[in-house]
């Protein structure tokens, strides 16, 4: 028997069957002459998307024959061998014929019925045409990096004229933003719907099977000629069986830069507007120093695993920032603040089951805002136990990372747009190296993630985590349910999107004399409320910022290396009014209590409390420098030292170091 064509297999139908099939495969008027139709049709039927996007419509039992029949595309099988391969497939009996039935009258197979011995017998078959269209075989897919990205269909288009440089300039005049809305704007009022409900729910990846739940009129060649015409999406079959994603077979594609071009211009246009918000702001910084603070003054126990115990982490969660937002309960937040500062070592285990805070513990305390947000990040990025593969999601953070700057500030965003475009960035970059990995077998062979899970296990990221360091704040709908994100200007800024000299309107504070500070607060306050949140018990965060300053918080500033003069400093430069003088001298008199040294910035140190002198003159550092005991108030030091070191020298005792140079 010879090879099953197109040709052959058209030549025996009618003219019925021949116009139903154009409906199907080319789509329009078919052709009057019976020539032309047999000629559009065979056209039509070689092309891989065409073949993919019908092929998106099989289901069930035809789909499993058709795999049985693609172990040998091109090639007549009698009945008996169609069914043996249909078995494997878990396909038995009447099914089999039925299938067959299905697959003949949509053209993905043909039945021959010639005369062998004087006696007629039945072969079916998938024409060679429409293997080679699958590339051989029903597991084979779409090159990942050509289909999902504008610029790689271009690649792909152009490449087979060798006119890379064509691809190029047309990309870069094709995926202009305003360029893709205006495209999108321009499609039929049918494709309109289907482009704004797959990017929107499905992240621009759609598979064929779902079509008619979203677009019942829309047939897979209409829909790509639709989408390619006006250089938005394509039809392809896609198999991430090999990278450990759950997916094999066609799908509708959305390019990603057309996706993200529809999601900004939704943001921009005001149409995510969430009934309410919440944002952590610095919060999650801020509580690391309260939760050092009691470390270094209180005795903190563990348990024989490791964990601190409930009463203990109760009463460490009472004095954290009250209000977390609805994403985490205080008590959650200490425990994250607790494995943060195990992971990195800046608290350790004593002799006696306690804690006690690390040197590198110290240095972190006394980092600028951004760099302590920069290490945050940089674990929880690596962190294991929210849901989902970590093969895939460690990478898909990274990336959602990097999209995450081609947001606009203080706008909201809905919640999956960045998930979704995250998601199909890295599934293109999947494709890149798609030989490798499937030579490598990196994957393990049953898939543990699938389309949805990698974006919505993302999203969980995102909302969970950026949302902890304030880099993003979380919108809800009436139902409390999340369905938008909002960069922050300190997640501007710590991503390198703005810098602080653009971050302008900080806001302003009101002291009170009883030491209430109420922080009036502007769009770029995140410095200014961590300052205050070092030295000062923020006690309420509404509209306004209350703060109340004991002698207690401003010891734990001073602790993380604030000098008084930096706390006089901030309430007088931020303060629209006078810093009342009765706070000015009680925050004198505070620190003095706890201990203060100054350094005149030459060679002596004097304190009003000799017995703190007498504590540090058995530092040995100092000792080691050489000094002179000029009376019980006054220290002499002999040698040059670093005031920096000196500085360390004198907080390693708890005490606040102040440098007043002579006039």
């Amino acid at each position: 028997m010879k090879r099953l064509s197109l040709r052959r297999s058209l030549a025996r139908r009618s003219s019925g069957e021949l116009t139903g099939l154009h409906d199907l495969w080319v789509g329009g008027e078919p052709p009057v002459r019976r020539q032309e139709l047999l000629r559009d049709l065979r056209a039509g039927m070689g092309e891989s998307s065409t073949v993919s996007g019908v092929l998106g419509g099989v289901e069930g039992a035809a789909d499993r024959v058709f795999r049985a029949l693609m172990s040998a595309p091109g090639r007549a099988m009698k009945i008996e061998e169609v069914r043996k391969a249909a078995g494997k497939e878990g396909i038995q009996g009447r099914a089999v014929r039925g299938a067959l039935s299905d697959l003949v009258g949509l053209g993905l197979a043909c039945y021959m019925r010639p005369a062998e011995n004087g006696k007629p017998t039945e072969y079916w078959g998938v024409p060679i045409e429409v293997s080679q269209a699958l590339g051989g075989s029903k597991k084979s897919s779409d090159n990942l990096s050509k289909i999902l990205s504008l610029r790689g269909w271009l690649e792909q288009h152009f490449a087979e004229d060798g006119e890379a440089e064509k691809a190029r300039k047309m990309y870069r005049f094709l995926a202009d933003d305003s360029a893709l809305c205006a495209r999108i704007d321009a499609l039929d009022k049918e494709l309109q719907v289907f482009f704004r409900v797959v990017a929107m729910e499905y992240g621009g990846v759609l598979p064929l099977s779902e079509l008619a739940d979203i677009s019942p009129d829309l047939n897979p060649v209409m829909l790509r000629n639709g989408l390619e015409e006006a250089s938005l999406g394509t039809l392809g079959d896609l198999d991430f069986e090999p990278f450990g994603i759950r997916h094999r077979g066609p799908v509708a594609i959305l390019f990603n830069e057309a996706v993200l071009a529809f999601l900004q211009r939704a943001a921009r246009n005001n149409e995510i507007a969430p009934s309410s918000d919440a944002g952590m702001g610095v919060g999650f910084v801020s509580n690391f120093s309260r939760f050092a603070s009691f470390v270094e003054g209180e005795t903190v126990r563990f348990t024989v695993r490791g964990s601190i115990f409930k009463s203990t982490g109760k009463r460490i969660a009472q004095d954290l920032i009250p209000n977390p937002g609805r994403e985490f309960r205080r008590f959650e937040v200490l425990e994250l603040e607790y494995r943060f500062a195990r992971a990195y070592r800046y608290i350790d285990k004593t002799g006696m089951r306690s804690f006690r805070l690390t040197e590198d513990g110290k240095d972190f305390l006394g980092l600028p805002l951004l760099d302590k947000q920069r290490i945050m990040l940089d674990w929880l990025l690596e962190d294991r136990d929210l849901p989902g593969d970590l093969s895939h999601q460690l990478l898909l953070r990274r990336t959602a990372l990097r999209y995450l700057k081609r947001l606009d500030p203080e706008i909201w965003y809905d919640a999956m747009a960045l998930p979704f475009v995250a998601r199909n960035h890295y599934l293109a970059l999947l494709g890149a190296e798609e030989n490798e990995a499937t030579e490598k077998a990196s994957f393990p062979v049953r898939s543990s993630a699938d389309l949805k899970s990698l974006s919505w296990n993302l999203f969980t990221w995102i909302r969970k985590y950026l949302y902890l360091l304030g880099i993003v704040d979380v919108g809800y709908d009436e139902n409390g349910r999340a369905c938008g994100i909002r960069l922050t200007p300190n997640g501007a800024e710590l991503l390198g999107i703005l810098s602080g000299r653009e971050l302008a309107g900080s806001g302003h504070l009101v002291v009170n004399p009883d030491f209430e500070v109420v922080l009036f607060p502007d769009k770029n306050s995140h410095q200014l409320v961590y300052m205050m949140d070092r030295f000062a018990d923020r006690e309420l965060t509404e509209n306004l910022f209350h703060y109340r300053i004991t002698p207690g918080s401003l010891h734990r500033g001073l602790a993380e290396g604030l000098s008084l003069e930096d706390v006089l400093n901030c309430l007088a430069e931020n303060s629209r009014t006078p810093v009342p003088q009765n706070v000015s001298y009680s925050l004198e008199s505070w620190a003095k209590k706890n201990g203060s040294v100054a350094w005149n910035g030459k060679e002596t140190l004097s304190c009003d409390a000799p017995e703190i002198l007498d504590r540090l003159s058995l530092h040995p550092q100092l000792r080691q420098a050489g000094f002179e005991r000029v009376d019980s108030e006054t220290i002499k030091i002999q040698t040059a030292v670093n005031p920096g070191d000196l500085s360390n020298w004198v907080q390693d005792f708890g005490v606040l170091f102040q440098e007043i140079r002579d006039e």
